[in-house]
């Protein structure tokens, strides 16, 4: 009974702990066939997301809070058919201890977005 208790413990504590997992001050390595294949870097900033392409340019900006799994996303500039200002919520799935994740849309108003962020492939986390 004892090691079922602490077992269950455990497994709590893990679940609170990937719940808790925060996406601020990160980088990752992504990959998405949306609408071509190619190979991306999303930095998660203090409370900017930055998308870079294959040669390293801009090509996105968007502003972004996490509430524990919940992300929030609102265009600020980009080549992107998704228009200025433009909101979504997305719920984090973490996946490898946090080293790696996906997202599952709640509610955004681009399709475009909406396609890119829930089929990409995150190759890898940069940096530690």
């Amino acid at each position: 009974m004892k090691k079922y208790i602490l077992l269950v413990c455990v497994h709590f504590a893990a679940l609170i702990a990937i719940s808790q997992t925060r996406i601020e001050n990160s980088k990752w390595k992504i990959h998405t066939e949306i609408p071509r294949s190619a190979d991306l870097q999303y930095e998660f900033r203090k409370d900017t997301l930055v998308v870079f392409n294959q040669s390293g340019d801009e090509t996105q900006r968007m502003l972004f809070s996490q509430q524990r799994d919940t992300l929030y996303l609102k265009m600020l500039t980009g080549t992107s058919p998704c228009p200025i200002g433009t909101e979504g919520w997305y719920t984090i799935v973490w996946h490898e201890n946090g080293e790696k994740f996906s997202l599952q849309k709640i509610k955004d108003g681009c399709t475009a977005r909406v396609n890119r962020l829930t089929r990409m492939e995150v190759i890898q986390k940069i940096g530690s």
